[in-house]
C-alpha cells in the first residue's frame, strides 16, 4: 500500500508538472529534443520509429491525454535515444488511460491510469499503472550497474556550417551541387573529391558525433523522407582514400519542401524549423 500511495502522488504530480512545452506533435518517424511533449488526447503510433535527441541525461516527458481521457497506443513502435539511455527513467510516458505495446521497443518509464499492457517486444524503464500490468515475452532491461549504450548509428543528411542556420532559413542538403552550396569553417579535401560527396552519410547521432560516407560518394539515401527530417552540420569534408567523413557541430530540423529525390540530379531543399543541439 505504501509503494502504491507513493506512486499515486507521483502519477497526479506529474498529471501538472513539469509545464507543457510542445503539444501534439507527431511521434511517427520524429526527432525530438528534450522537453515536456502534451497530447490533449489519445496516441496511437503504428509502424513507426521515434528517435530522441539528446543525451543520457537529458529527459523527455510524454503526457497523454490531458483533456481527460486518452490511452498510448504502440504497433511495431521503436523508440531510441541518440545518446544512449540511463538507468535513471530519464524518458517518461503519463497516459490518463492505458498503454498498450504490441511488438514495439518502448525506452522509458510508464504511468498508466489505468493497465499496461505489453506483448512481446521490450521495455527499458519502470512499469507503473493504477490498474493491472500484464507482460507477455516482453524483454525487461533493468540495468543498476550498465553503462548507457552507445548512440545508435543511423542514416542522416548533412550540411555546411559556414552558412546561416537560423529558423526560417533554407538549406541544400542534397544533389550533385551539394559541395558548391556547402561550404565549412574547418577542413575540407580539394573540390575534386569534396564533389564526390551528394549530402548523405551515417553516424552516431550526437553533437560532438562524427559522420561517415563509404564508400568514395555518399551512403545511398533513402528512396523517399518525411516531410520533417533531421539534418547534421558539419565543418569539415574530408576525403581518406575511398571514405569520406567529417564532424557533427549541430543538428537541425529541417521541413523538405517535396522535390526531393534519390537520384542526385533531383536535389533536396528545406527550410529550417528547429535547432536541435549546438557543440
Amino acid at each position: 500500500m505504501a509503494a502504491y500511495s507513493t506512486f499515486i502522488d507521483e502519477y497526479n504530480a506529474l498529471a501538472t508538472q513539469p509545464p507543457c512545452q510542445f503539444f501534439n506533435v507527431p511521434l511517427a518517424g520524429a526527432f525530438l529534443q528534450p522537453g515536456v511533449y502534451c497530447y490533449d488526447a489519445a496516441v496511437v503510433v503504428t509502424d513507426s520509429t521515434l528517435t530522441l535527441v539528446g543525451s543520457a541525461s537529458d529527459n523527455w516527458i510524454f503526457r497523454i491525454g490531458t483533456g481527460g481521457t486518452g490511452a498510448l497506443t504502440g504497433t511495431n513502435f521503436n523508440v531510441e535515444v541518440s545518446g544512449g539511455t540511463s538507468c535513471n527513467s530519464n524518458v517518461v510516458w503519463w497516459t490518463s488511460q492505458a498503454a498498450t505495446m504490441t511488438d514495439s521497443n518502448l525506452v522509458g518509464s510508464v504511468l498508466a491510469g489505468a493497465d499496461i499492457t505489453f506483448t512481446r517486444g521490450s521495455t527499458n524503464g519502470q512499469l507503473l499503472a493504477a490498474g493491472e500490468v500484464t507482460l507477455t515475452d516482453t524483454a525487461v532491461d533493468y540495468c543498476p550497474n550498465a553503462s548507457p549504450p552507445a548512440a545508435p548509428v543511423i542514416g542522416m543528411f548533412v550540411i555546411g556550417d559556414d552558412q546561416r542556420h537560423a529558423i526560417g532559413d533554407t538549406v541544400n542538403f542534397w544533389g550533385a551541387q551539394w559541395w558548391r552550396n556547402n561550404l565549412m569553417s574547418g577542413t575540407v579535401s580539394p573540390g575534386a573529391s569534396r564533389a564526390s560527396f551528394k549530402g548523405y552519410a551515417t553516424g552516431t547521432l550526437v553533437c560532438g558525433g562524427t559522420w561517415q560516407a563509404l564508400p568514395g560518394n555518399s551512403t545511398p539515401p533513402p528512396a523517399t523522407i518525411p516531410d520533417r527530417i533531421l539534418v547534421v552540420v558539419t565543418s569539415s569534408v574530408i576525403k581518406n582514400g575511398r571514405v569520406i567523413n567529417g564532424d557533427i557541430s549541430e543538428i537541425v530540423i529541417v521541413d523538405h519542401d517535396g522535390r526531393y529525390r534519390p537520384n542526385p540530379g533531383h536535389a533536396g531543399h528545406g527550410v529550417i524549423s528547429s535547432v536541435v543541439c549546438t557543440q
